[in-house]
């Protein structure tokens, strides 16, 4: 029994020693080239964002943290429970995800998509059918360039 006594203050510096290191981490991610520039268009828009989606990496106590980057947008924390609930809406209807700099990012099947006016989940909802639209009739004429257009809205 003294053996299991001893070790129990070596256990509690280990555990003290991850969690000073799980400190180190608890800062925003690098935020990436793209999401550092400041938007540059005044002009009121909706457009996809191939650049956003979620960086998902390990804070204190190497606890998951969920961020979401999109373009001029730094990373923005989103907490577990409602990247969940983002997640499972997502599929169904066009969720608002973050805000920056006047524009809102929105998160539909998979897609992302920025705004810079006061758009709405309607909005969001022509645009990915015009683009899917736009994409079929391509493809059917035999044409390879599709224009894509500009994507979501972001808020927290």
């Amino acid at each position: 029994m003294a053996a299991i006594g001893d070790l129990i203050p070596f256990v509690v510096v280990a555990f003290l020693i991850v969690a000073g290191l799980s400190l180190l981490t608890i800062g925003a991610p690098a935020t990436p080239p793209f999401a550092r520039r400041a938007a540059t268009s005044a002009t009121v828009q909706l457009r996809q964002d191939p650049n956003a989606g979620f960086i998902i990496d390990r804070g204190f106590l190497f606890r998951r943290r969920f961020w979401f980057v999109g373009t001029c947008c730094a990373p923005v924390r989103v907490e577990a429970e409602q990247y969940r609930q983002l997640d499972a809406a997502q599929h169904r209807q066009p969720v608002p995800v973050a805000r920056s700099e006047g524009r809102v990012w929105w998160w539909f099947e998979d897609g992302f998509y920025w705004e810079s006016g006061r758009y709405g989940e309607r909005d969001v909802l022509a645009l990915d059918q015009r683009s899917s639209t736009t994409i079929g009739a391509a493809a059917g004429a035999g044409s390879h360039a599709v224009e894509v257009l500009p994507a979501f809205r972001a808020s927290r």
